[in-house]
């Protein structure tokens, strides 16, 4: 498998990861109480394998490659449009956990609101990212890249997945997910 495809093969994990924290959101809109545990889980979830662990993936390897043999305009669409969507991920999964926090110390409708907020622009941020990788990161990469770079991708990327600690973040983590939203 090529390493754009494994790529790929994860979105599908963050995918599910997606609809399962946004039914948490509609659950929580609907009454639920927060289960301050369970988004605790998922922001785990989302800071170990979908940043760490995919998102590395994708910026220390394919993007970095990108930036140095796709010209401007990979250039420009990796570190003006990726990578700036990547931080404002980790943005909102601080503030996840800055209003899970204040939740724990307060459960009032306020802080109720901020774990809804942060929690859903993190899952919305999350599916549009997605869609621009698959179809217009991944594609112009495929396109663009020499077949050469585009081996260095896929040897990397099974180089660092057969590290120990790679393979056990994401062995913990499709199990967890597997768990919460069923195999699919």
């Amino acid at each position: 498998m090529q390493g754009i495809d494994v790529l790929v093969d994860e979105h599908k994990n963050i995918v599910r990861f997606h609809v399962f924290l946004r039914k948490i959101c509609c659950d929580i809109i609907e009454g639920a109480k927060v289960d301050v545990q369970l988004l605790r889980e998922c922001l785990e979830f989302a800071k170990n394998y979908a940043d760490k662990y995919h998102h590395g993936k994708e910026e220390e390897i394919l993007f970095k490659i990108m930036i140095e043999q796709s010209g401007d305009v990979g250039q420009k669409l990796i570190k003006n449009g990726m990578l700036v969507e990547h931080d404002l991920a980790r943005y909102y999964l601080d503030e996840l956990e800055s209003s899970l926090n204040a939740y724990e110390r307060n459960s009032g409708t306020e802080y109720k609101y901020g774990v809804i907020v942060s929690a859903g622009s993190y899952a919305e941020l999350l599916k549009r990212h997605v869609e621009k990788e698959n179809k217009v990161v991944y594609t112009f990469a495929q396109r663009e890249l020499s077949p050469e770079d585009l081996e260095k991708v896929s040897k990397l990327g099974l180089e660092r997945d057969n590290e120990e600690h790679q393979a056990a973040i994401k062995e913990k983590y499709l199990k967890w997910l597997d768990e919460k939203t069923g195999s699919c």
